[in-house]
């Protein structure tokens, strides 16, 4: 009885041998019968859909900034940053889904309001002959300083232009006169106390 089974799971394996080596050989040769299908690359699968740009605005929402108050003489001004919908610069980015994306500059304004409502506007262009051609259309009205400590004193009012998302400015100080004129002058990072 011991000899029957081990004679029958000899021809059981016999068996399963033989049935596996048929069924690779009969897969391999229906494989050649398929008809000839364009198997795309990687590079042209785009399986994720565009999705339809939307404006995204930086600031997202444009309030004004208090920066404070300057005093020049016996006037006293109000220090504000103030945002309109005129794009200044364009930066390219991806959304928090992987979709291509852009981030729009607001153009800024550093307003300057005297106690009887009139007001000193600064924008971007006032500082155009100071910067490099080059450099002009990579920075934005970044902030107003007031009373920034300096090697030889104090500015009363420093405005300064940065390219986004970096550390490359051009900073300027706002000389301010009783008569609401004003001269710009450029300055050196070497002026800042350390």
């Amino acid at each position: 009885m011991i000899y029957l089974g081990v004679i029958f799971t000899r021809f059981v394996k016999m068996k399963l041998q033989y049935l596996f080596i048929a069924f690779v050989l009969l897969a391999s040769s229906c494989r050649r019968n398929l008809p000839d299908v364009a198997i795309p690359d990687k590079e042209g699968i785009d399986t994720i859909p565009q999705k339809p740009p939307k404006l995204v605005y930086e600031p997202n929402m444009p309030t004004p900034e208090m920066y404070g108050i300057v005093v020049v003489g016996h006037d006293t001004l109000k220090v504000m940053k103030t945002y309109n919908d005129n794009i200044v610069y364009v930066q390219k980015t991806v959304d928090a889904y992987g979709y291509k994306s852009t981030l729009n500059y607001r153009e800024a304004t550093i307003n300057l309001i005297r106690k009887l409502g009139d007001t000193i506007k600064f924008k971007q262009e006032d500082f155009k002959k100071y910067i490099p051609r080059e450099a002009y259309g990579d920075v934005i009205m970044q902030s107003a300083g007031i009373d920034v400590a300096v090697k030889k004193g104090k500015i009363p009012l420093m405005i300064n232009l940065c390219m986004p998302d970096s550390d490359y400015c051009f900073f300027f100080d706002v000389n301010l006169r009783e008569n609401g004129a004003y001269d710009i002058r450029e300055i050196n990072e070497n002026e800042f106390e350390e």
